[in-house]
């Protein structure tokens, strides 16, 4: 039989890749729930992430006011975020320009990222924020890279509950 604390690592493990996260993440022992102020994961680039490529669009200006209190929020929780994620870690989760980010060596400051509504789950009450953190170095001249973070607002409990770091990118001809 396995101890309780196995299994409760174990059902978190599950509950995030189920959630979005395209691989299970690193597991840390925590001695307080205030360690983990979010639910973190990072997705490789041009991953599908259920939250953004499957929830409705939301209608601009829909959730203004909702918005203010998740940037509100996001500023309590963008420095564990930050501190989490290093320019090796950015490049692991490039697929395409992976000579290109070799150069890659800093991270810019996630606490000054603009949020947008852009994906709404109405029964669970949840709103999708997408922020552009940066610009990546690119392996087309026709495709600019973004490095993007999604956070999931609960708003039953004015809360952003998950972020999610990965790389988008489009053709831009």
């Amino acid at each position: 039989m396995l101890p309780v604390k196995n299994v409760i690592i174990a059902g978190v493990i599950l509950f995030l890749f189920a959630a979005g996260c395209s691989k299970p993440p690193q597991v840390k022992t925590v001695s307080h729930v205030q360690d983990y102020p979010v639910g973190l994961c990072f997705a490789r680039e041009m991953d599908y992430l259920p939250e953004v490529d499957s929830w409705q669009q939301c209608s601009t200006g829909v959730y203004d006011s909702i918005t203010r209190l998740a940037v509100a929020d996001w500023q309590k929780k963008c420095g564990f975020v930050q501190s989490q994620v290093t320019p090796q870690l950015v490049a692991s989760l490039s697929q395409w320009a992976k000579e290109q980010m070799k150069e890659y060596d800093s991270v810019p400051d996630f606490c000054n990222v603009a949020l947008t509504a852009v994906r709404e789950f109405k029964d669970h009450g949840k709103i999708v924020l997408e922020g552009t953190l940066d610009t990546l170095p690119s392996h087309s001249p026709i495709v600019t890279r973004w490095l993007k973070v999604y956070t999931i607002y609960d708003i039953h409990n004015e809360a952003i509950t998950r972020a999610t770091i990965t790389i988008k990118g489009e053709i831009l001809e």
